[in-house]
């Protein structure tokens, strides 16, 4: 199937001090072969809020090999193959053909990394400093990036003709048992208010993300590229936090966001000006990073102090305007 390289117009601010950085950087240091090592369990959503940064730092003159490592998400990398930006793609391994790498961006998510390369960049996952996405900037900066645009990326020559007021649901997130806790469980009910108030619901993910509602139809089980392209067709995409929210964040698309357990300051797509993003009103919230209370949490009711009332009123508010 044919695909369409499609890019969203907006582009994230740095601050002067960093441009001013990395354009003296960029002046000095051109040309430079850089590994970028996404680590051990790396999925979707890291892999997409990477990738402005990996477009910046070829937009600088800079040649980018991409390290994918992990065997929780499959097929994530057709989300960046073929696209200029990316010179290889080694999933799975950080051996490779090159003799030296100038430079090598060595993510938070572990410790693999090529052992060929003269500079290591190391991520630390300090979400009080900047999210997963303005890390992944911050070291592109550091070698000269100025411009951080939206990614192109591959995205299939399909229509999927939905009909108008629609909203597009991810009622999923990660396959890993450990991030269940993300899975916010009211689409059913909040599909039934939707269909009252007269709008066009569709899902797309997984077969076990399918919202169980007559009036949803499913695309489920698509290629990611098609995905893609059924998230850049719709009018509102609603999810949890998953690798899908991101990339709808890509393609910035106007989108909610439900937070149920996991860190907005990581992980909250606020790099889409078009993004809402809702969390419960509790004080244990976000468990994760704090491993006594995740630990210790079994009832996860993070997932119900998010009521469908509150998630129906932000659609309402979003859609009317």
């Amino acid at each position: 199937m044919p695909y369409k390289f499609r890019v969203a117009a907006t582009q994230t601010a740095l601050p002067d001090t960093v441009v001013f950085l990395s354009m003296l950087f960029r002046r000095r240091n051109k040309n430079q072969k850089i590994a970028f090592c996404l680590g051990d369990g790396c999925g979707l959503g890291n892999l997409v809020q990477a990738l402005s940064a990996v477009q910046a730092l070829h937009e600088a003159g800079h040649t980018v090999d991409l390290f994918i490592s992990g065997t929780y998400y499959r097929g994530i990398s057709d989300i960046v193959k073929e696209t200029p930006f990316v010179r290889t793609i080694y999933e799975n391994t950080c051996r490779n053909s090159e003799t030296i790498y100038d430079v090598c961006i060595e993510s938070f998510l572990s410790d693999h990394r090529v052992d060929n390369a003269k500079k290591i960049i190391k991520l630390k996952p300090d979400w009080n400093t900047g999210s997963e996405y303005e890390h992944y900037c911050r070291a592109a900066a550091q070698l000269g990036a100025t411009k951080f645009n939206p990614p192109a990326l591959p995205i299939a020559d399909r229509q999927f003709h939905l009909q108008l007021r629609n909203i597009l649901f991810h009622a999923g997130c990660s396959q890993r048992k450990v991030w269940d806790r993300k899975r916010w469980p009211h689409y059913p009910e909040l599909a039934e208010r939707l269909v009252q108030n007269g709008f066009s619901l569709y899902c797309c993910g997984a077969e076990d993300e399918i919202i169980d509602h007559p009036r949803v139809i499913a695309y489920n089980s698509l290629r990611i590229q098609e995905t893609a392209a059924l998230i850049q067709q719709c009018e509102l995409f609603v999810s949890n936090d998953s690798g899908l929210m991101h990339l709808a964040a890509a393609l910035r698309k106007k989108q909610i966001a439900i937070f149920t357990a996991t860190n907005p300051r990581k992980s909250a797509p606020h790099y889409n000006p078009n993004s809402f993003v809702i969390t419960p009103p509790i004080t244990c919230f976000p468990c994760q990073g704090n491993e006594t209370v995740w630990e210790n949490c079994h009832d996860w009711r993070c997932r119900e102090a998010i009521t469908v009332d509150a998630v129906y009123r932000l659609i309402k508010k979003v859609t009317a305007a």
